[in-house]
């Protein structure tokens, strides 16, 4: 069961990045757990007046040696935004945090983003969630945070297992 949900959210984000780069509509030719998600995406969408600047854009942190992939950046009434897409029943906290360091590594590389949030597509119902992380006031410093918490994360990681990748910061943890 957990296969088949990962093989939908797999199918939902591959279609919608055929969409942002080629304008494919899969509509009538995919089934209906996989139409309903996507179709989520089209309402929400249409809803805000997306324009799209670019999806699947891989990101890299050479402080802390992590790479990613951010699923779209797009322009919503006038501002740039980074987007990730979930087909999981709820948005979860941890999702907040992979959005703050996604956000973080495409900043280090490209330009200065205005919003982040997570759209939500839901593979029963076929209605999207949007959460606009850039609504409350002091995202960015919130966002900072979860950076370093992951930074940590990761710091943890490579001590706990008694490894130091080549370069990252020398002679630490020896």
């Amino acid at each position: 069961m957990a296969a088949d949900a990962a093989d939908i959210g797999s199918e939902i984000h591959g279609l919608i990045e055929n969409y942002i780069k080629n304008g494919v509509d899969p509509r009538g030719k995919i089934r209906p757990e996989v139409e309903n998600g996507f179709l989520a995406f089209l309402e929400w969408e249409q809803a805000h007046g997306v324009k799209w600047i670019g999806s699947e854009k891989t990101v890299f942190d050479d402080y802390i040696m992590v790479a990613g992939t951010v699923d779209a950046i797009a322009e919503i009434d006038g501002k740039r935004y980074l987007i990730d897409f979930k087909s999981s029943k709820a948005i979860y906290d941890e999702y907040k945090m992979q959005v703050a360091v996604y956000t973080k590594m495409y900043e280090n590389e490209n330009d200065y983003l205005e919003g982040a949030g997570i759209l939500r597509l839901d593979k029963n119902t076929g209605l999207p969630e949007w959460v606009d992380f850039s609504q409350k006031t002091n995202w960015r410093d919130e966002f900072n945070r979860l950076w370093l918490a992951f930074a940590g994360l990761s710091d943890y990681f490579y001590f706990s297992k008694n490894r130091r990748l080549k370069n990252r910061r020398a002679n630490e943890y020896q």
